[in-house]
């Protein structure tokens, strides 16, 4: 029940400042949000985008923030967390999701600052883990290693039924907003009636068990990865794969998982069938040669950077990588492909 509660305060959440412009009598000026705020949105964002969100979708997300979604005030942000991830191990998790927000963000100019300092961090995410690369592929040292507080640790796990009952009794443009998104009438803004409505559409109460979706438990790896839980992590993917042996990205997230615990070998099995279900996924050909790298196969690593880079040549650090390898094994500038 506890991580239904996190579930439905993280959609109450999303629903703030978005509902006024369909309620004019409702509108307010919207506080302004803290870092915590925007750390929350953000990466909501990065999770639809590891979902397959498209160009539209994400400009849809800042769009509905409405007086939030605001370009400047997220570009000031991200300058902030920038210093904050700079101070903790590379997650190249995170790297490869505002890598892929900074190539979709390019498509319309009112995000492209946020998606190009996105890339940026990205790209800077990648380039502390190219300098340890002797060492590992990814750094972990534990759950606590390197990660970011999140909205689980945090503030949702405060909320109760009665604080948020009473946080819509004193809030009513907040009971507004979402007695409107709920369908409710006007009228039906009492936190009563906004509660038994929000039992009835939160269905999720449920383990993941109960509801037989693969698609459950993706997302209740990706939260539980997002906390540093990587072992609890690859138990869901590995349910969600015995459901769904075609999930792609269930494949690619457990790569990224068993390299961050360097157990090198299984993160590239996983990151090849990624590819093979998904044979444009540039990233898991990245990680596929990072890991060859690793395993000091360099021939090897230098047909996967190709590869990557062959699908995405925007991607800096497999053209690094390749060239720094090209380099050091006397191989020719040529467009190898993997055996």
């Amino acid at each position: 029940m506890q991580k239904f509660f996190q579930r439905l305060w993280r959609w109450l959440q999303s629903l703030v400042g978005l509902a006024g412009a369909r309620s004019p009598q409702l509108r307010a000026e919207p506080e302004p949000l803290s870092d915590l705020d925007y750390e929350f949105l953000y990466r909501q964002l990065l999770e639809g985008v590891a979902h397959g969100w498209h160009e539209g979708r994400v400009l849809k997300f800042f769009e509905q923030l409405g007086e939030r979604g605001k370009t400047r005030p997220w570009v000031d942000w991200l300058e902030r967390f920038q210093s904050k991830v700079s101070a903790s191990a590379p997650d190249l998790t995170l790297a490869a999701r505002m890598m892929r927000l900074g190539e979709l963000a390019q498509s319309f100019p009112r995000i492209e600052p946020i998606g190009r300092l996105s890339h940026n961090i990205a790209r800077q995410l990648y380039g502390r883990q190219n300098q340890s690369a002797e060492a590992q592929v990814w750094e972990y040292g534990g759950p606590d290693a390197g990660s970011l507080p999140t909205p689980e640790e945090s503030e949702l796990e405060t909320y109760t039924l009665e604080e948020l009952r009473e946080r819509l009794g004193n809030d009513p443009v907040l009971a507004g907003q979402v007695a409107l998104d709920l369908g409710l009438t006007p009228t039906e803004t009492d936190p009563q009636t906004i509660i038994e409505a929000l039992l009835a559409k939160f269905p999720e109460a449920k383990e993941p068990e109960e509801s037989g979706s693969a698609e459950a438990w993706m997302a209740l790896g990706l939260e539980q990865a997002n906390q540093g839980q990587l072992e609890a992590a690859l138990a869901s993917w590995e349910k969600a794969l015995a459901l769904d042996p075609q999930l792609a990205p269930a494949w690619h997230n457990r790569g990224s998982a068993l390299g961050n615990l360097g157990r090198l070998e299984e993160a590239l099995a996983c990151f090849e069938e990624a590819t093979r279900l998904n044979p444009r996924d540039a990233l898991a050909w990245f990680h596929q040669g990072a890991i060859l790298e690793m395993l000091e196969a360099p021939l090897s690593a230098i047909a996967r950077y190709q590869v990557s880079l062959d699908f995405d040549p925007q991607l800096q650090e497999a053209g690094e990588r390749l060239a720094h390898l090209q380099a050091q094994v006397g191989a020719p500038q040529t467009d190898d492909s993997p055996d």
